[in-house]
């Protein structure tokens, strides 16, 4: 798993690569602390994640749940099929803001601005 933060409209655009497990979510749980602790909007590019399972997704609910403590957003572009599928199957789209691609992200904040 490789992570590439950078900032972006104010929003810290976080892009995963590989697979979302649980061998790299207890490598990547100091990374998602100081994401909740940065005090911006997080927005995590999935587009090159192939796989997540349960370990996965409880990492993204907790900083989700993180960043409403501190009034905070969190939003997801770039699903790929599996990961789509299992977002679907537990409703997490329903809670998340979840979007094709960064492009459309932007696209709407910029809507939501004017």
């Amino acid at each position: 798993m490789s992570l590439l933060t950078y900032t972006l409209n104010d929003a810290l655009v976080v892009t995963l690569e590989g697979e979302l497990d649980a061998k790299s979510v207890s490598v990547l749980r100091p990374c998602f602390e100081e994401l909740a602790d940065a005090g911006k909007a997080v927005v995590l590019d999935l587009s090159d994640v192939s796989f997540i399972d349960s370990s996965g997704i409880g990492a993204i609910v907790y900083l989700y749940k993180r960043l409403q403590v501190r009034r905070l957003s969190i939003s997801v572009v770039g699903l790929r099929p599996q990961p789509r599928e299992l977002f679907m199957m537990l409703r997490i789209h329903k809670t998340i803001l979840c979007y094709e691609t960064l492009k459309s992200f932007l696209t709407t904040q910029a809507r939501v601005a004017v």
